[in-house]
């Protein structure tokens, strides 16, 4: 693509240069902010960022208790912008900016905005996730938690295209974009297929053995194995957020403090955080033991899982479970890994819709473990290690594919809501 003939200072550092005959302005001249709750029980159909998207909750039952909870929430309609101005000194991975695109409600903790009609609110969606990309809001924050409001973000300057130029960048973007996700979608669909091929695997190990002629018990597992209820077998904790309000909770923290966001850039195996807390943020009951499981009970990631290799702590999305001194001589802590697939697809078939889908946490405390003599649990996690190693790598591959398209992806967004490539 082309530049542009000439170009100017936009006097914005994160801009540089624009076009010459592009301003730049504050955003409160093209943006109100929504401000208009849900007081009447307009709408009840309830809104959740996803991955810089924003989407329906899916399979939720509205009672009273739900309607008093989202009669709080902002009343937003299509084309509004929302932006997640919580914790901008701390979280570095979240996307931030989602356009909507149909009536209802979502959560007054974010920034709300709506566009003028003289201007194309996906191209503001687009410039605004380039500003993400290039974590231009996490210099925004204030106070402790480094919070943006919108009284501090109406007075940002941002680029100011002619309107015919907005829509011709959209136009573009869409179909290059467009492009791009397709064919991350396609790596997606292969990684969620590997992903199925491995729980097929593990599940079939873990509760069958190796053995395809054992007799199988009433229970579904092999006869001899012994089988406890999981509260007999693993002690549980709900994890817990400190208050990010106290500084002496996090800064220059050295305990590892989990988040589903550490599974998604880590694996299943955890040894480092994106954030640590102090020694002092550690409630009585002590740190999560290495060794030791987190398993997701709530929210859209219900199941997910990994194994602690360090002392360390989890966010309130999870619970520690840790086997307990009794069987910890009789239970092979990479088994119990491998089993706690099979913990987790249980999580996500028995979860409860209020608000949020939450674990029905007296079935899974009822939920049956196998204790197979140690050398069959042995036996079964080198053939698990085995068989699945390949299948891992192959989804390595094709995420490291989908990084690069994401990459890619930016690139091209920021290149052209900048003005640095001209598309008309």
């Amino acid at each position: 693509m082309a530049a542009y003939e000439t170009y100017k200072d936009s006097g914005v550092k994160w801009l540089g240069t624009i076009p010459s005959h592009w301003e730049v302005d504050k955003i409160r001249y093209f943006f109100d902010e929504i401000t208009e709750l849900n007081l009447n029980r307009q709408s009840s159909n309830q809104l959740q960022f996803k991955f810089g998207t924003i989407i329906p909750k899916s399979d939720l039952s509205v009672d009273e208790n739900v309607w008093q909870t989202i009669s709080k929430y902002t009343v937003v309609k299509p084309d509004d912008i929302i932006i997640n101005g919580l914790n901008l000194n701390y979280d570095l991975l979240s996307h931030r900016v989602g356009r909507v695109r149909e009536n209802g409600v979502i959560t007054s903790a974010y920034v709300h905005i709506r566009p003028h009609e003289d201007i194309c609110a996906k191209y503001y969606e687009y410039l605004f996730k380039a500003m993400d990309a290039r974590k231009v809001f996490h210099g925004f924050g204030t106070g402790v938690r480094a919070t943006l409001s919108y009284k501090e973000l109406r007075q940002k300057p941002i680029a100011i295209p002619p309107i015919a130029e907005q829509e011709a960048i959209v136009a573009y973007l869409d179909k290059a974009t467009g492009e791009i996700d397709r064919a991350i979608e396609v790596q997606q669909q292969m990684i969620d297929a590997l992903n199925e091929r491995i729980q097929i695997i593990i599940s079939r190990a873990v509760t069958k053995g190796l053995n395809l002629d054992a007799k199988i018990g009433k229970d579904g597992f092999p006869a001899h194995w012994e089988v406890f209820p999981l509260r007999y077998a693993m002690s549980i904790r709900n994890g817990y957020t400190p208050s990010k309000a106290n500084p002496a909770f996090w800064e220059n923290g050295t305990i590892p403090w989990y988040r589903m966001e550490d599974i998604r850039k880590s694996g299943r195996m955890l040894n480092e955080a994106i954030q640590c807390v102090t020694p002092k943020a550690v409630k009585s009951a002590g740190t999560f033991d290495a060794g030791s499981f987190i398993l997701a009970i709530c929210t859209a990631s219900i199941g997910e899982h990994a194994m602690l290799i360090a002392d360390s702590l989890a966010n309130q999305q999870f619970a520690n479970l840790k086997i307990r001194k009794s069987l910890s001589a009789r239970i092979n802590p990479m088994f119990m890994f491998y089993y706690m697939y099979v913990i987790g697809d249980f999580c996500r078939n028995n979860a409860n819709s209020t608000c949020f889908q939450y674990v029905d946490m007296s079935g899974l405390k009822r939920f049956p473990v196998p204790i197979p003599r140690p050398e069959e649990q042995e036996a079964i996690v080198d053939y698990l290690n085995t068989n699945t190693a390949g299948i891992k790598q192959q989804i390595a591959n094709c995420q490291r594919m989908i990084d690069l398209l994401t990459e890619r992806k930016q690139i091209i967004i920021n290149q052209v809501v900048t003005g640095k490539e001209k598309v008309i």
